[in-house]
């Protein structure tokens, strides 16, 4: 029996808690492409469809706007409780 404690089995839970920080947070491109926006779950107020792009309202800071769509954001966004209201606009 292979002791539970190697070195190996311990890189694994550190790459994992590593792994769980970083989802813990949303990662999405700007709307040129250019930059990825860290965008805290706690802070998003509503999230709404402006054609081919994705409106991020934060309480710290104004509107995200960011390139892809709504149902695309959905998916991503539900482990964090936002869910879908209108045909337009996700919540907290």
């Amino acid at each position: 029996m292979a002791d539970r404690r190697s070195p190996r089995n311990a890189t694994i839970i550190r790459d994992q808690a590593a792994a769980d920080r970083h989802r813990r947070h949303i990662w999405s491109g700007s709307a040129t492409g250019s930059t990825r926006i860290r965008i805290e779950p706690s802070d998003i107020l509503w999230v709404s469809s402006a054609g081919n792009y994705v409106e991020y309202a934060s309480r710290t800071a104004s509107i995200i706007l960011v390139r892809g769509t709504l149902a695309a954001e959905e998916a991503r966004l539900m482990v964090f409780k936002i869910v879908r209201v209108h045909r337009t606009r996700l919540v907290t």
